[in-house]
């Protein structure tokens, strides 16, 4: 191949992996696309990036046929080669990081796991992009305090009310949980006045959104599901 097309390639055919993984047919058609991608990856030099996207895609495969122990020494090594890139920490660390604290039971690993891909995202995208806000969702479900978990939150609907005022899904979910925390907290008043921007949101002309008067007092605010994986999209 010509110069820098082996590259173009070999991210293609990693990301192929993982498509085709959470399609119609699964696990088998991502295995399918694995010897092309290995193939291409192989010419690369060692420790590059595209390497880690090959392995963190592979370890979704393991995962998502029951294979928890392979997936997890997969994205340990995914982890390994990504962190001996140079320069600091890109986006495709953090969403490794996010697929091995979704294996991991111990919290106070997991959540030292996610609150580090957290911090990389705010840096390399910004606090207001959309995959920083849900992964900091993801962060603020995982951590066993209320309070700390709506002191997490608040930051990114903050942004997210200033960068991108409209009433988007991202924002909608936002403020959902943060009610969700401030209800678990304790805090019904505040919770009761977010669920309100919430559907405000949603509905402009909804009462809720003019008035708190009879204001609905729960909320079912699920957490992300912890099956959903990451696929590190590799750049120059």
């Amino acid at each position: 191949m010509r110069a820098g097309a082996d590259e173009i390639a070999a991210e293609a055919a990693a990301l192929l992996v993982f498509v085709r993984g959470r399609q119609a047919g699964g696990t088998e058609r991502g295995l399918s696309e694995l010897p092309m991608a290995e193939a291409l990856v192989a010419r690369l030099p060692p420790h590059d990036r595209l390497r880690g996207l090959l392995l963190n895609n592979s370890a979704v495969l393991a995962r998502s046929a029951g294979d928890h122990e392979r997936a997890r020494r997969l994205l340990d090594e995914a982890l390994r080669v990504q962190r001996a890139a140079p320069g600091p920490a890109r986006v495709e660390v953090a969403y490794t990081l996010t697929n091995l604290a979704m294996l991991v039971e111990d919290p106070a690993p997991r959540e030292a796991a996610l609150r580090e891909a957290l911090a990389i995202l705010e840096r390399e995208l910004g606090p207001a992009h959309a995959r920083t806000i849900e992964l900091r969702v993801l962060v603020s479900v995982y951590t066993l305090d209320p309070r700390v978990a709506h002191a997490l939150l608040r930051p990114g609907c903050d942004a997210l009310e200033r960068f991108s005022p409209g009433a988007s899904p991202v924002r909608i979910r936002c403020l959902a949980h943060l009610a969700h925390h401030a209800d678990e907290a304790g805090d019904e008043d505040a919770a009761t006045a977010l669920r309100i921007r919430a559907l405000g949101l949603i509905d402009p002309r909804s009462p809720w959104s003019r008035t708190s008067s009879c204001a609905p007092t729960s909320t079912s605010c699920a957490a992300p599901t912890t099956t959903r994986s990451f696929a590190c999209a590799a750049s120059s």
